[in-house]
């Protein structure tokens, strides 16, 4: 018989086998992580950099989905969100605490009447298009007409509600201003990111509790309206420049837009708003534009003028550790470390200096901006001056009124 029929067959053991299994599966894990570091130490410095820009949409997406799925709150959510709704609800107490219990002031009562008008001119608004009629338009003397048309509707809703009065009293006059009142105190909790947490709590509290804030806030006149939607521009913006999302540009677009139809001093704030704007996209065309030599070019001009001969060192600083000689890393800005500049002229050292400062001409743009805009500005305000000026004097009184006519 053969000898494979005769000889007796041995089974393998199975820890034998599975020590080779893990032999192998080992050095293919070796080999993989090999291949992986070279590949790592092959690529440029920025790879990684660029996998986590192409990463961003993606979480951007998954983000973005998230958001718009309804999650109960925490006990830690519901922990930061508990002082500021108490503060919150302290304003809203201090403002609405007796509100009617005051007679009416002069301005609140050509506000609370001319509102009701307003309210009784919708029930028939096909007649204000009769030029003969009474209805109610904008005056300058009382301001926007925001204030009239929110007056009216907290009217007609007291009035479906069956409130005394038929709804028109000294408390339904003062509640939209005591309801934006109320909305001012909870604005400052989202610059949290700007204030930080005490911060934008230490902010509602003093809202809350600032006589004046709260006597403007029981009171019908256009005053808390305004100082509410210019805060609210303001919050909107800081959060739109800290999360890029849109529904922020649309509330600060909305908070213009009812600031400018409650009050004419939005004038003012556009002038704020619009100098502001205007520097930083003076700064914003400075920063496309290179100053002298780019990064690699500054940082060859520093090699250069610094030494690496003796005590005089230039070094450069980066993410990974201190690189002497190296120029530029390709990942990250260079921060140059001066120990002494021996050896060099004044003249080398500080246009070494000056290029590793202005490295765009985003600086010098801003300071143009200003000089420009210094003298246009006092220009204009010594105009207002003289305007203020001409339209107060008796002899000139016919003629201002019949200008504010044709306003109207």
């Amino acid at each position: 018989m053969k000898s494979y029929e005769t000889e007796s067959r041995q089974t393998p053991d199975r820890e034998t086998t599975r020590v080779e299994e893990t032999a192998v599966a080992t050095s293919s894990q070796v080999e993989e992580q090999a291949v992986a570091e070279a590949e790592v130490i092959d690529a440029p410095p920025y790879a990684e950099y660029n996998k986590q820009a192409l990463d961003v949409p993606e979480k951007r997406t998954t983000q973005s989905i998230a958001h718009l799925r309804f999650t109960r709150p925490t006990r830690e959510q519901l922990l930061h969100w508990l002082p500021f709704f108490a503060v919150v609800l302290l304003g809203a107490i201090l403002r609405f605490w007796g509100l009617g219990e005051k007679p009416l002031h002069h301005d609140e009562s050509l506000h609370a009447y001319f509102s009701l008008q307003l309210m009784h001119n919708m029930e028939n608004w096909l007649g204000c298009f009769n030029p003969n009629s009474s209805c109610y338009h904008y005056d300058p003397l009382l301001h926007g007409p925001f204030q009239f048309h929110a007056i009216a509707l907290v009217y007609k809703i007291s009035q479906l509600l069956g409130v005394y009065d038929h709804g028109v009293n000294t408390t339904t006059v003062r509640i939209a201003a005591a309801t934006l009142g109320t909305v001012i105190v909870a604005l400052p909790f989202f610059l949290q990111d700007y204030l930080g947490r005490s911060g934008a709590w230490l902010a509602c509290f003093l809202l809350a509790i600032s006589p004046s804030m709260v006597y403007f806030s029981r009171f019908a006149r256009e005053d808390i309206y305004m100082a509410c939607f210019t805060l609210l521009l303001v919050v909107a913006i800081a959060r739109y420049a800290h999360t890029r999302r849109m529904r922020w540009l649309v509330t600060a677009a909305a908070a213009f837009s009812l600031s400018y139809a409650t009050k004419e001093a939005t004038f003012l704030t556009i002038a704020v708003f619009g100098s502001f704007f205007g520097a930083l996209v003076a700064w914003e065309i400075g920063a496309t534009i290179p100053f002298g030599k780019r990064r690699e070019g500054e940082a060859r001009l520093a090699h250069k003028v610094l030494p690496r001969t003796g005590t005089n060192t230039g070094e450069i600083r980066g993410p990974q550790g201190t690189h002497k000689g190296c120029p530029y890393n390709g990942t990250d800005r260079p921060v140059m470390r001066v120990r002494t500049i021996a050896g060099t002229s004044l003249v080398d050292a500080l246009r070494t200096l000056i290029s590793l400062v202005l490295r765009t001409w985003a600086p010098v743009t801003l300071l143009l901006y200003f000089v420009i805009i210094a003298p246009i500005a006092k220009l204009f305000f010594g105009w207002m001056k003289d305007l203020s000026i001409y339209i107060t004097d008796p002899r000139n009184t016919n003629a201002a009124n019949v200008f504010v006519e044709s306003l109207k």
